[in-house]
């Protein structure tokens, strides 16, 4: 029988809001995804597909990893991140991993290399067969053949011959001709050469000028002159000015300090502000910006932030290799560090003599523990490069909104109506606030701007969310609009108590209809926001009464 009340308006201004995170550089209309590429799909793409993706990479401001496998289980591994992150990935195969693959007890003599031709075939063709279940475009990719194992890569080219003329297309995306050891006229020549044979295949080659140090597979470039480890612009534009009439469809990896392998700091000179001197050298000549499409040798325990410079200056491929074969031996380290007891003997461990170990030595245990940890690192190799949904975009817009409840309150705990009351988080809440940022961490959200409310349990739970998260640095914009519901004269009651009081359905009613709010906090209240100083510049009608749900959105 009360009289109706003029319902509070919240006002909340989303618009604004984003206008202010438009202005932190955060761009919330829709760049075009990988997905929008037309005829995209899930499992191996080639061909105009796989260019295309390239070229969808580059101007978009990310890269895509490229993961060297052995194994079907490494394979299933990379397949899985990119499942996970619902991002294009990159399979490659050496010539070594290649004979792997097959099986180190058949043949594969020298000038012949026939357990590496069948290994790389069969790796290609397993991809193709598990890839589309995963749902991602996947690239398969051969790399680093030198001069002397071209018959590998004539081989490979002989089952892309075959596939091609039994489908239409070839049976891996692309090839790495790695002819760095030989002088800069005669690699290109030979790369001519091999373009004109892949060209009608729509093949994309990838070719080395300038050396990758370290060892590599069998291939040891660690006595290698300094020099040698920096291409000049003279050299990256012959290799374009001898191709580009050949195909569009090839990328360099142009050397600029690149080693493989991980060495202390220090060791190592990245330099990649050359790849922006070999663009800028090229498109004075053409006429264009950033026509070169380089690749990133080496790339495993390179610093973040000559990662972030390269693949500013047109690196749409990145290599990781050494650091995805310790993550994979790690997870299997851990797993017999932590069950040593019970994978001495089939019979007997710490819970008795007779018991078995069966569920311990199972392969399938210990092969998975390094897939999960293999797993793991190829996802932040994705997040490095900024292949992950959300990642900012160079050129367009794109945004990902992140929505996060506080962690437990201490009301919460003590089962009361909150609301606008101001108390602290639990030892509980501190707890779920930091595994919050723990999965930002894992899932490679970056975030430019945080919006939060003026009630301590949000702010903290964004703080600690952000520390755990390793991003201190973001910008909280704090507003009282994203203050949680005015529970009005429900505020610092206990929930069973007035449960009792008033009936469960009233109750019900008052905590989840959409339109009809609790009755008014009372003006004399304790837990009146008005009392408080943070709320001293609103206007007293800002501040609201009650709340619905309805009048919250209004």
């Amino acid at each position: 029988g009360d009289p109706p009340r003029k319902p509070f308006r919240r006002k909340p201004h989303f618009k604004s809001l984003f206008d202010q995170a438009q202005s932190c550089g955060l761009c919330l209309s829709s760049a075009m995804s990988f997905w929008d590429i037309p005829g995209m799909k899930a499992g191996v793409v080639t061909g105009e597909l796989a260019w295309a993706l390239y070229k969808h990479a580059k101007e978009n401001g990310y890269a895509i990893p490229a993961f060297n496998c052995t194994t079907t289980s490494s394979c299933n591994a990379v397949l899985e991140a990119g499942k996970k992150l619902n991002r294009p990935i990159t399979i490659q195969f050496s010539e070594g991993g290649s004979a792997f693959f097959a099986g180190k007890s058949l043949p594969n003599d020298k000038g012949k290399l026939q357990g590496s031709i069948l290994g790389a075939v069969a790796g290609a063709h397993y991809v193709r067969l598990v890839a589309p279940a995963y749902g991602i475009p996947v690239i398969v990719h051969s790399d680093h053949c030198a001069k002397k194992l071209l018959p590998w890569f004539d081989g490979m080219l002989e089952a892309d011959e075959a596939f091609f003329k039994a489908h239409g297309e070839p049976l891996f995306s692309s090839h790495m001709l790695d002819l760095s050891e030989e002088d800069d006229l005669e690699n290109i020549e030979i790369c001519k050469k091999y373009l004109t044979r892949m060209q009608p295949l729509n093949l994309i080659l990838e070719m080395e000028i300038g050396i990758t140090g370290g060892v590599e597979d069998g291939v040891d470039n660690s006595g290698v002159s300094k020099d040698k480890l920096y291409s000049t612009p003279q050299e990256v534009w012959q290799v374009y000015e001898k191709l580009a009439p050949l195909s569009e469809k090839f990328t360099i990896a142009a050397a600029f300090g690149n080693v493989h392998g991980v060495y202390k700091p220090g060791n190592v000179v990245l330099r990649p502000e050359l790849l922006g001197q070999f663009q800028r050298y090229a498109g004075k000549i053409l006429q264009s910006k950033m026509p070169l499409n380089f690749v990133f040798h080496g790339g495993s325990g390179s610093e973040k932030e000559k990662i972030d410079e390269a693949r500013g200056h047109g690196v749409v491929k990145m290599n990781v290799d050494t650091d995805t074969q310790w993550a994979y031996w790690e997870g299997t380290k851990v797993f017999y560090d932590n069950n040593e007891g019970f994978l001495q003997g089939q019979i007997g461990n710490p819970n008795g003599l007779d018991k078995p170990n069966k569920s311990h030595y199972d392969p399938r245990k210990w092969v998975r523990e390094g897939e999960v940890t293999m797993t793991k690192r190829v996802k932040q190799s994705c997040q490095d490069l900024h292949n992950f949904d959300g990642a900012p975009v160079q050129s367009g817009c794109h945004a990902r909104l992140v929505f996060s409840r506080h962690g437990e309150s201490e009301w919460n705990v003590a089962n009361k109506f909150t609301g606008w009351v101001d108390v602290d988080l639990s030892e509980k809440g501190v707890g779920e606030a930091k595994a919050a940022g723990d999965l930002i961490k894992e899932e490679g959200l970056k975030f430019d701007v945080c919006y939060t409310s003026f009630l301590k349990r949000a702010i903290k739970t964004c703080d600690y969310a952000l520390e755990a998260a390793d991003q201190n640095y973001v910008q909280v914009n704090k507003t009282w609009r994203l203050n949680e519901r005015m529970y009005g004269g429900l505020t610092g009651l206990d929930k069973k108590e007035t449960v009792l009081k008033h009936g469960a359905d009233k109750v019900l009613i008052w905590r989840r209809s959409f339109d009809l709010p609790p009755p008014d906090i009372d003006e004399d209240s304790e837990f009146h926001p008005k009392r408080e100083a943070k709320y001293a510049g609103l206007d007293p009608s800002d501040i609201p009464k009650t709340e619905s749900l309805k009048t919250v959105i209004e």
